[in-house]
């Protein structure tokens, strides 16, 4: 198996050159939106998409319009926040251009819950498996994050194709993904089908 590092990199250079990402995004968000347990969730947390990753922000602004709340992450120190978006003029471009709820918000406390309670996690990746394997930024949020939701919230992650790889590392702390899709599929993985992948088994 390639080491981590080499696959980050290899995929990140994939992402950067799919062609029509807004149009192949659509498709993937799509497919999310048709998932029974997206529509049984009553609290779904998205990401807002940055640089190359799937498109989300239409699909996160839409849901604004049927459902009470959204709920996105929010980076504070190095760890992640849950927090309660009501509206889309609550965002506005933060570091880097990134939309971020406004700092107005972002001090108030009661726009923030307590990581239980997202039922259903839309979650960004570089680099995916079928297994349910996922390697992120490097940075370590999301494994931090993982550590302390619900055992129970569905973890769907978006790719295009070209990010899945036949095997990525994991380490035994390392919490698979529930659903995996792409342009082209829908994967159960194999903590949503009960089987727990081991690091010997990478």
């Amino acid at each position: 198996m390639q080491p981590k590092e080499l696959i980050r990199d290899a995929a990140r250079r994939a992402r950067k050159n799919q062609p029509d990402k807004s149009s192949v995004s659509k498709r993937i968000t799509e497919r999310l939106l048709s998932m029974p347990e997206f529509r049984r969730a009553d609290h779904v947390m998205w990401y807002v998409d940055i640089r190359d990753e799937v498109r989300t922000t239409a699909p996160l602004m839409e849901s604004l319009e049927t459902r009470a709340e959204a709920l996105i992450p929010v980076c504070d120190g190095d760890q992640l926040r849950v927090f309660r978006l009501s509206n889309p003029s609550e965002l506005a471009p933060g570091a880097f251009g990134i939309l971020e709820p406004r700092p107005d918000l972002r001090a108030d406390a009661s726009r923030f819950v307590d990581s239980h309670h997202p039922d259903l996690i839309v979650v960004p990746g570089v680099a995916f498996d079928t297994r349910g394997g996922r390697i992120g930024y490097g940075r370590g949020f999301y494994d931090r994050f993982f550590a302390t939701i619900d055992p129970s919230a569905i973890l769907v992650g978006l790719a295009f194709e070209c990010q899945i790889w036949d095997q990525v590392p994991v380490e035994e702390h390392d919490i698979p993904i529930d659903w995996l899709i792409t342009e082209e599929r829908m994967i159960q993985c194999q903590r949503s089908l009960g089987v727990r992948a081991s690091s010997e088994d990478c």
